[in-house]
């Protein structure tokens, strides 16, 4: 797994990245961090499926203001090209 810093307006958004093209974003609740979804990036990526975990602005160790919004990570996947697995998804 790879620590990926994200810049938006002048603001770090740190997030845990398995695999060069995520499949899944996985966004922790109110006062958490992304490494609450570890273990399930680590069963993700035992089935194939890569995975990217943030810490939402304000949280953990990304920057900003949690009044922020997750405005960048949006921007980030809107300008990836969209795949479809070709597969069913595991049961995880």
């Amino acid at each position: 797994m790879n620590r990926v810093v994200t810049k938006s307006n002048e603001i770090s958004l740190v997030a845990t990245q398995h695999g060069e093209h995520p499949e899944v974003l996985l966004l922790h609740a109110g006062g958490e961090r992304r490494h609450v979804w570890r273990p399930v990036q680590e069963r993700l990526a035992r089935s194939g499926i890569n995975s990217i975990a943030y810490d939402q602005r304000g949280h953990g160790d990304s920057e900003g203001s949690i009044a922020d919004g997750i405005e960048a990570c949006q921007r980030r996947f809107k300008s990836a090209p969209p795949r479809r697995l070709k597969r069913d998804p595991p049961r995880v």
